[in-house]
Parts: structure tokens; sequence; C-alpha cells
């Protein structure tokens, strides 16, 4: 089990997590949010990229072009004896108990993940379909001109669609290719234009800092490393972070008055999603709609 390379890549990406936890109290003071975001990024490359694989590659491709210096650090990895993961015999195959224990190991592995990845997916599909029926091009040409001026100002190249539909109480991003900024109805939510235009440049900063992207890696990690609790931690702390940096980058450069004004609607649309449930059935809902998420955006 320990040199499993899943088992060596989760324990990699949990020592970061559990170090960004104890210097929190550190790093929420003197760091930067980006920091502390990248910090996040830093723990997901950890839990999905095998090093120590690497490592014994990269020593057999030294020894290979430098045999003569690299003869004593040559490591192969085919090293390991056979027989002792498995015997071949007249009756068949016998594994050791190792080599079975992993095996039955991966087959729960594969089964847990396959699961998330189905739930998650499923939700999806239940947003796309909501989609279909009720999103529309909003007629509110405000909403649109609002949209043009910060997918311009921002910078933002890639496809990406501004939609109405009732189902909602507070803007949300999701699909591929083109993205969606779906948006609530203003004239439900008392949305007045200022309001208007700090929701769709937040949205649009989540576009331009592949927030979604990094979200679905968060979930991809959970379903790799169900069996790790702090898979979990991660997820929630990208969730938060993400959320909370956006709003820094959307309000940069902004008087104490218009902090203290998002601050309140964020209250407001906090208030409209807990007696919602429409909503909450896909990974964007589920990773940032929540109410702790919410409080912890407006003490920031």
């Amino acid at each position: 089990m320990l040199h499993n390379p899943l088992f060596i890549m989760s324990l990699s990406g949990t020592v970061v997590v559990i170090l960004y936890y104890l210097l929190y109290p550190l790093t929420s003071r003197y760091c930067s949010l980006r920091s502390r975001y990248g910090i996040l990024k830093m723990a997901i490359v950890f839990y999905l990229v095998p090093f120590s694989e690497w490592k014994y590659r990269l020593l057999n491709l030294a020894y290979t072009v430098y045999p003569d210096i690299w003869e004593s650090f040559s490591t192969s990895v085919s090293s390991s004896d056979a027989s002792a993961l498995f015997r071949i015999g007249g009756k068949g195959i016998w594994l050791s108990m190792e080599t079975g224990i992993m095996a039955l190991f991966l087959v729960v592995s594969g089964l847990i993940s396959l699961d998330i990845i189905r739930r998650h997916a499923a939700g999806y599909q239940r947003l796309k379909k909501a989609c279909l029926f009720t999103g529309k091009e909003p007629e509110d040409k405000e909403l649109q001109r609002l949209f043009l001026k910060w997918k311009k100002e921002l910078n933002i190249k890639k496809p990406v669609e501004l939609i109405h539909s009732d189902l909602f109480h507070s803007p949300i991003t999701y699909g591929q290719r083109p993205l969606k900024i779906i948006f609530p109805a203003r004239e439900r939510q008392g949305l007045d234009p200022e309001e208007c235009s700090i929701l769709i440049r937040h949205e649009l900063v989540h576009v331009k800092h592949h927030d979604l992207l990094i979200r679905y890696t968060g979930l991809l990690i959970i379903a790799l490393h169900w069996f790790n609790p702090f898979s979990y931690l991660l997820f929630y702390e990208l969730s938060c972070i993400s959320e909370i940096y956006c709003d820094e980058v959307t309000l940069e450069g902004a008087e104490e008055e218009a902090w203290i004004k998002y601050g309140n609607l964020l209250l407001r649309l906090a208030a409209g999603e807990a007696f919602s449930e429409d909503a909450r059935f896909f990974v964007s809902a589920a990773g940032s709609r929540n109410k702790r998420i919410y409080k912890r955006r407006i003490l920031e």
C-alpha cells in the first residue's frame, strides 16, 4: 500500500492541505487571496500527478544517457519480484494476499468514483435540460450592454453567452463551450442596474480565472481519493476561496460604500437561496451556494 502511486499522490496532496490549514491564521492575515488560491491549486497538482513514478522514470532515463555516472543510482521500475505478487500453477493463478487486497481496493475505489461522477453528471444533465426549456436570451437590453461591456473590459475571448431563467435566485455559470451565464429575473429579485453590473462582472471574472474547470478538477480529486477526507476539505476550500477572490477582483478599487452595498446584496441572495431548492443540483451550485460560504464571503 505504501508504494501504491494513488496512496502516495493522496498523501502528497494531503500534506499541502494540512499545511494550508495549519498556516491559515498567518496566510489569511499576511497573504493575498491570489496566493492562498495558488496554494490550493498546488494541492490539486499533487493529488493528480504521480511524481513518485516520474522519479524512477527520470533516473532510468539518466542511466540510459549517462550509464557511467548514474550506474549506482539506476533503479528499475520493474525490478519487483513477480513471484511475490502471484504464482501460476497447473490449476490456475494464485494472487498473494497483498495483491488481492490491492485488487479489491481498486475495484471498490473504481465503483465509488464512478458513482460520484455519475451523480454529478446527472445533476449537470438536469441543469442542461432546465436551461433548454426555460433559458432564453434576456430581453433586457441593459443586461446585454453590461455583459458585453465587462466581457470586453476583462478581455475574455472565449465564447460566453448570457441567458435568462426564472429557476434561479442568483447568477450561475455552467457548461463548456460555450460557457453560459444564467441570470435570474432582475425584476423578481429587485436588482438595480448597479447590482446587475457587479453580478455580471463577478461571473465573468469566474470565466476569466477558469474557476469552473478548477471545481471540476476538485470533483475529479474526490472521485479518485474518495477515501481521503482531506480531498473533500480541499473541494470546499476551493469553492470558498474562488468566490472570495472573485469578490475581491470584482470590487477592486471600489469605495467602502460599494463593499457594504455588495455585502447587503450577498445577504439578499443568500436569503433567496435559503428558500429555494431549484438550483441546487449542479457542481457550481453545490460548491458556492452554501450558506456557510455566503457567510465567509460577507465576513471577508
